[in-house]
C-alpha cells in the first residue's frame, strides 16, 4: 500500500510539467491553423492546414527521439557533453526533414496531396521550419525535465501568450501567421537550449531521485 502511496504522490509530482508540456506544445504548433481559419480565406486556410499537416513530420521525427534520448540520458548520467549531443542530433533529423522541404516543397505537395496544392510550397517551408525548431527544443526540454527544472515551462507560457498577443494586434493572414509561429517557435528554442546548456554546466548534470 505504502508503494501504490508513494508511486501516486511521483504520478502527480511528474505527471503536472510533463502535461502541461504537452498542453503548452500542442498550442504552440496546432493553434496556427485553427486562427487562420478566422483570419483569412477558407481557400488559404485549406492550403496552410495542408502545409501543417506535412510540416509536422519535421516535429515527429526528432521529437521521436527525444524520448528515448531521455532514458538514455538517466542511465548514463548526462554530463554537457550528451546535452549537446542529443540537441545536435535533434538538430540533424530535423534538418534532415527541413532540407528537401527547402530544395522541392511544390515537389512534394504534388506528390502527397496533388497538383492543386502546389501553391502552398512557400507555407510549407516555413511551417516546416517552426515545427523543427519546436522538435529541437522539446530536446532539451527533456533534460530539463529529467534535473526537475520546470523553467522552460513558463517559457512555453509566454510563448503561447506572446504569440496570441501578436496574432491579436497583426491579424496575420496565412503567410504572416507561419512566420510569427516560425519567430515564437525560434525564440522557445533559443531559450530551451541555453536553459538546458546552463543547467548542465551549474548542476554537473546531477542525476534527480526520479531517475536514480
Amino acid at each position: 500500500r505504502s508503494r501504490l502511496l508513494e508511486l501516486g504522490r511521483d504520478a502527480v509530482r511528474f505527471g503536472w510539467p510533463q502535461l502541461l508540456t504537452a498542453l503548452l506544445v500542442s498550442g504552440l504548433t496546432t493553434l496556427d491553423v485553427a486562427l487562420v481559419r478566422t483570419l483569412d480565406t477558407p481557400e488559404a486556410a485549406g492550403l496552410y492546414a495542408s502545409a501543417s499537416v506535412i510540416g509536422r513530420m519535421g516535429l515527429l521525427l526528432p521529437g521521436a527521439l527525444t524520448c528515448i534520448i531521455f532514458v538514455e540520458a538517466a542511465r548514463a548520467r548526462a554530463g554537457l557533453k550528451l546535452v549537446i549531443i542529443t540537441i545536435a542530433l535533434a538538430f540533424g533529423l530535423a534538418a534532415c526533414v527541413l532540407l528537401p522541404v527547402l530544395v522541392a516543397p511544390g515537389w512534394i505537395l504534388g506528390l502527397l496531396l496533388g497538383e492543386r496544392y502546389v501553391g502552398a510550397a512557400h507555407l510549407l517551408q516555413v511551417t516546416t521550419a517552426a515545427m523543427c525548431c519546436m522538435a529541437v527544443a522539446q530536446a532539451a526540454m527533456m533534460h530539463l525535465l529529467g534535473r526537475r527544472n520546470y523553467a522552460y515551462v513558463f517559457v512555453l507560457a509566454a510563448a503561447v501568450a506572446g504569440f496570441l498577443l501578436a496574432v491579436y494586434v497583426l491579424k496575420p493572414q496565412a503567410l504572416g501567421m507561419a512566420w510569427l509561429l516560425l519567430a515564437t517557435n525560434g525564440l522557445v528554442l533559443l531559450a530551451c537550449v541555453f536553459m538546458a546548456v546552463a543547467v548542465a554546466r551549474r548542476e554537473g548534470m546531477a542525476l534527480p531521485e526520479m531517475v536514480k
